[in-house]
């Protein structure tokens, strides 16, 4: 099988369904290769290790998940309001927040997450910028709307709220 753009994005895709519902120490590089229909070595070639992998599916979902929350930010009045829409948004996709808050754990000890978690900061901030409102404290904005997200990503462990009956 030749290496190609495909396989890449096989490799990518595989590793992303893998990874958002069984978790960053579950899945291993052999289970995404059986998953993509592809060899251990081909990964490999792509991606080197498996930190990569994992940095470059995040990447790629956070980045995609950016573009779209960009334009509900540009209606926003306040960074409360932001982080509400933004943690609204990402809570459609419980895959996605599931190994967005993975692999931001993982940060505290994988020097290569870290810098990908501060890379969402610069993409925040870079949106924010764009925003008039925003504009002068883009970077403060940025770090508050993604902690404020992050900070309440842990209400979605906890079971829905009863209502006293």
């Amino acid at each position: 099988m030749a290496f190609s753009e495909n396989t890449a994005q096989k490799i990518l895709t595989s590793a992303y369904e893998l990874l958002s519902t069984k978790g960053l120490a579950q899945v291993s590089m052999r289970d995404i290769a059986k998953r993509a229909g592809v060899a251990l070595s081909q990964i490999t070639y792509y991606f080197k290790t498996k930190e990569n992998l994992i940095a470059s599916v995040v990447a790629n979902q956070f980045h995609r998940l950016m573009d779209k929350v960009a334009p509900l930010l540009e209606g926003c009045h306040s960074q409360e309001e932001a982080e509400q829409v933004a943690a609204e948004y990402f809570y459609q996709d419980q895959n996605m927040l599931r190994l967005l808050i993975d692999f931001t754990a993982q940060a505290l000890w994988v020097p290569a997450f870290r810098e990908q978690v501060e890379k969402w900061q610069q993409k925040a901030t870079e949106i924010l910028t764009r925003i008039p409102r925003f504009s002068e404290k883009a970077e403060q904005t940025a770090r508050k709307v993604l902690a404020g997200f992050f900070g309440n990503a842990v209400l979605a462990v906890f079971p829905p709220e009863s209502t006293p009956g």
